[in-house]
């Protein structure tokens, strides 16, 4: 067994107040394959159309995965921006 990336989502997020839409799984699923910036342009729509809590989370999760896509472009300040901003968010949440 290969342990899992170091980036894995969680499969299930108990601060979601709804049904999870299938764009957001298909955004995790991205996220965990390490296709961030497709993941931010799946989660993009989700986010402009949430209300709180939700709109918060998918604000961090789209920040840590511009960061990520960004670290991968060795992009070091704006990896170092968006993951902070994107820790910062999510810090609030179990």
């Amino acid at each position: 067994d290969e342990p899992a990336p170091i980036w894995c989502l969680c499969k299930r997020c108990e601060i979601l107040s709804q049904e999870e839409p299938e764009e957001f799984w298909q955004g995790v699923e991205q996220f965990n394959q390490g296709q961030f910036y497709a993941c931010h342009d799946t989660l993009e729509a989700l986010w402009m159309e949430a209300t709180e809590p939700e709109k918060t989370f998918y604000q961090g999760v789209l920040q840590i995965a511009v960061g990520l896509y960004h670290l991968g472009n060795s992009n070091w300040h704006g990896a170092v921006i968006l993951l902070g901003e994107g820790i910062k968010r999510l810090d609030k949440y179990p």
